[in-house]
């Protein structure tokens, strides 16, 4: 299983509308081969960054998936939105998970 988290930074004005255009999106990606979960967040205090926090079979389906947003023209209509590149962190466990509640990130759906 591949893990890993996207952080966009966008237009702040625009949060509203960028996380409805998400939110439509969202179970299409929940219902694409491999995906295992998605999580969407945004930051308490700063309307400038989303975070994807995703969970795939493999990398090689979250490629394939990544190329179909660029495909089917996802990607330009949210290039809008987004201010910078994207940062996209692949996840690995070592082993010292707690269960604890970090109060600055918060779930949004």
């Amino acid at each position: 299983m591949e893990r890993m988290i996207l952080e966009l930074d966008i237009v702040a004005a625009k949060q509203a509308e960028f996380l409805t255009i998400l939110k439509d999106a969202l179970p299409a990606t929940r219902t694409y081969a491999g995906n295992l979960c998605v999580k969407l967040w945004t930051v308490k205090n700063d309307n400038s960054k989303v975070l994807l926090y995703e969970e795939w079979a493999s990398c090689s389906h979250q490629e394939a998936y990544a190329q179909w947003r660029v495909d089917t023209g996802f990607e330009d209509a949210i290039a809008q939105y987004v201010m910078d590149e994207k940062l996209m962190w692949l996840l690995e466990e070592c082993g010292a998970q707690h269960d604890t509640h970090n109060r600055l990130y918060r779930p949004i759906c």
